[in-house]
């Protein structure tokens, strides 16, 4: 049996390497994005021009049709490149309304300013930060890419919009009346699980509460013709599949809250209210 031989990597300075890149880097990356440990990846821009100004690095999306805008910086991060990620993640989310986007920086060394920035966004930007080592073995280039700061999600519940007093009234003129319906009848099928919920009327949304404390693990927002159902459950291949065998007309799950998103008529109501109580009752057993 051969002697195991120990290999002692010199871990190198991109930045200052006259081998290296940040296009070399960059191609690496686009050509195995696997590399950054955030599942499979689709690249679908390099160096995309934005409308202000400036080129973001990379756009990704995963196979739930998630974004990803990523920016790399050889050598520590800096106030630019900090205020550049979040800048690209806002533009393209704007463009781009109904895709779920999260901002990735990629740098060699992240300095405690970058944390003390993150910080003031408290959860509401869904960012992810890796640092990227580089290493030579035998003349051969090995990049480790390590998730320093995972993504914080957002908090969702009532202390997110201003204590004011909203009725039902309110969202019928807003929106109308049919879809309002759907929204109380929703909550009857929920009530057949637990009768104690009732409906919760807010600014923003409107959501449940049982004893009146808000609990939104069940979120409705009535349109003229249409009601859309976010329903807080960890992403299942099974949960994925009962939606796709039903027939549901859908948005991308939503990764920061946590939630399957979907378009409801009042047919659906009838037509695949077995599959709707389902859901809710995964849910309810999910958040007990």
């Amino acid at each position: 049996m051969a002697t195991p031989v120990l290999i002692l990597p010199q871990r190198i300075s991109l930045r200052s390497s006259t081998k290296y890149n940040e296009a070399f880097i960059q191609k690496a990356i686009a050509d195995n994005s696997s590399l950054l440990g955030l599942g499979d990846l689709e690249l679908i821009g390099k160096e995309r021009i934005q409308a202000k100004g400036g080129r973001l690095d990379f756009l990704f999306r995963d196979s739930n049709g998630r974004r990803y805008t990523v920016e790399l910086q050889l050598g520590p991060t800096d106030p630019s490149h900090i205020i550049r990620a979040i800048e690209y993640w806002d533009v393209e989310r704007k463009l781009y309304r109904k895709h779920d986007y999260c901002a990735v920086i990629i740098a060699e060394e992240l300095t405690g300013r970058f944390y003390n920035v993150i910080s003031l966004f408290n959860g509401v930007l869904p960012l992810i930060a890796l640092q990227i080592n580089a290493y030579e073995v035998d003349d051969k280039l090995l990049l480790v890419f390590s998730k320093v700061l995972d993504e914080i999600p957002a908090t969702f519940d009532d202390e997110d919009v201003k204590v004011v007093e909203i009725t039902r009234k309110d969202w019928v003129d807003k929106s109308s009346e049919n879809s309002v319906s759907m929204a109380e009848k929703i909550l009857a099928m929920f009530n057949e699980i637990d009768p104690d919920f009732k409906l919760n009327f807010t600014k923003a949304y409107i959501g449940i509460a049982k004893n009146g404390i808000a609990d939104n693990f069940l979120i409705m927002n009535p349109s003229r013709r249409a009601l859309r159902v976010a329903i807080r459950l960890g992403e299942l291949q099974e949960v994925s599949e009962l939606i796709d065998k039903a027939g549901f007309d859908i948005l991308p799950y939503e990764n920061r809250f946590k939630q399957y998103r979907l378009n409801l008529t009042k047919e659906d109501l009838t037509t695949r209210r077995e599959a709707i109580k389902d859901l809710l009752q995964r849910s309810y057993d999910e958040r007990q």
